[in-house]
């Protein structure tokens, strides 16, 4: 998914929503969970997830983690509040840029020695 086809649809009672696939081949791990969900506490909204059927929390770290969000995942978002389209319109680009994670930039943690 681009930016540029970014579809933000109004859902009929719970507000704002947007398809997103995530295509980072590790999934939606530890690191880019936590940065969704500082992305979403910096709005005045409400977030969730939904994916096969289960409602998530967008701004809770255990939640997200929880729904093994993995390469391939299908998710609508869907937001409700006064910030829902600039939410979903930053995170219509945080999943777009998702497969582009360097992780060269955070090296594996190194090991105590015995």
């Amino acid at each position: 998914m681009s930016i540029q086809s970014l579809a933000i649809s109004h859902a009929e009672t719970s507000g704002l929503t947007l398809d997103v696939c995530i295509t980072n081949s590790c999934g939606l791990h530890a690191r880019p969970t936590a940065e969704l969900v500082r992305l979403v506490q910096g709005f005045q909204c409400s977030v969730h997830l939904l994916m096969r059927g289960k409602r998530h929390n967008a701004g809770s770290i255990m939640d997200l983690l929880c729904a093994n969000l993995c390469f391939g995942s299908k998710l609508t978002l869907v937001a409700a509040g006064p910030d829902a389209a600039a939410a979903l319109t930053k995170l219509g680009t945080f999943f777009a840029n998702l497969s582009n994670e360097d992780f060269a930039a955070h090296p594996a943690p190194r090991q105590l020695a015995a």
